[in-house]
C-alpha cells in the first residue's frame, strides 16, 4: 500500500466520527423540539426544527467530504430524521393547533408522520449510492417540516386565534403529507452546474435571501419553503404540457397517409 494511500485512510479513520456527530445534533435538536412542544413553547420548537435542518444538511456533504460515508452513517441519518421531520413537527402540529379536534386533531397529525417515513423508506430502498439525481421524488421530509414550521412562526406572527390556526393547520398537515409520499418531482440543486458568473449571482442572491430571513424570519421563511412545495405540482404540469405536443407529432406520423 502506497504511502499516500495510508494517509488518506489515516484522515478518513480520523474525521469519520465528525457526520455521525452532526446526525446526532440532528436527533437532539428534533427530540429538544419534541419536549417544547409538550411543554408549550411551539415558536422554539419550531425553531429548533430548522436548526435539526441544518444539522441534516451538513452530515451528508460532510461524510462525502472527508472520505468517510459509511451504511451505518446512511442509517442513522433515516433514523434521525425520522424523529427531527417525521414525530416532532407532527407533535408541534398537534399541541399548536391540532388539540382542539381530540382525537381527530392527533389522527391528522399521525399522517404527517406516517407521511415522512413511508417518504424516508422509499428514499432508502430507491437511492444509488454515489449517484446524484436532478430531482426528489416527492418532497423531502426537511422540507416539509421546515413548511409547517414556516407556518407556526407566521401565524404566530400575526396573532391569530386558536379557531383560525386549527382550521388552517386541518388542511395543511394532510396536504404536506400527500406531497411527501407523491411522485411529483422537486429539485435536489445536487446536479446543478454554474457558471463563474452565474455562480456570484448566486452568491449574491444568497446574501440578500440571508439579510430577508434576518429582516423578517416568518415571513420569509414560510415563503421561501411553500414555493418550493409549489414547484414539485408546477414541474409536474410543465412535463405533461411538454409531452402533449411531442405525442400528438409521434401520433400524426405513425397515422397512415390518406
Amino acid at each position: 500500500m502506497s504511502t499516500q494511500r495510508k494517509s488518506r485512510r489515516r484522515i478518513s479513520g480520523n474525521y469519520s466520527v465528525l457526520p455521525n456527530l452532526l446526525t446526532t445534533g440532528n436527533l437532539f435538536m428534533g427530540f429538544f423540539s419534541l419536549i417544547s412542544s409538550v411543554t408549550g413553547h411551539p415558536v422554539q420548537a419550531a425553531i429548533l426544527i430548522f436548526v435539526a435542518m441544518v444539522f441534516d444538511l451538513a452530515d451528508g456533504p460532510v461524510a462525502r467530504l472527508t472520505g468517510s460515508s459509511t451504511r451505518f452513517g446512511v442509517e442513522y441519518d433515516s433514523l434521525a430524521d425520522s424523529l427531527s421531520f417525521g414525530t416532532a413537527p407532527a407533535m408541534l402540529a398537534y399541541t399548536y393547533a391540532l388539540h382542539g379536534f381530540d382525537r381527530y386533531g392527533w389522527l391528522v397529525a399521525f399522517l404527517f408522520t406516517a407521511g415522512a417515513v413511508l417518504r424516508l423508506g422509499r428514499f432508502n430502498v430507491s437511492a444509488k449510492p454515489g449517484k446524484a439525481s436532478a430531482y426528489f421524488q416527492g418532497m423531502s421530509t426537511p422540507s416539509a417540516s421546515a413548511t409547517l414550521s414556516g407556518l407556526v412562526l407566521f401565524l404566530d406572527w400575526l396573532q391569530v386565534g386558536d379557531s383560525t390556526r386549527a382550521w388552517v393547520f386541518l388542511a395543511a398537515v394532510p396536504l404536506l403529507a400527500a406531497l411527501m409520499i407523491s411522485n411529483l418531482p422537486y429539485p435536489t440543486f445536487k446536479t446543478l452546474r454554474l457558471s463563474r458568473k452565474q455562480a456570484f449571482y448566486t452568491a449574491v442572491g444568497a446574501v440578500l435571501l440571508v439579510v430577508a430571513i434576518a429582516a423578517e424570519p416568518p415571513v420569509v421563511l414560510l415563503l421561501m419553503f411553500s414555493l418550493y412545495a409549489l414547484s414539485g405540482p408546477v414541474t409536474a404540469l410543465q412535463r405533461r404540457l411538454r409531452r402533449r405536443p411531442q405525442a400528438a407529432q409521434e401520433s400524426s406520423a405513425a397515422s397512415p397517409e390518406d
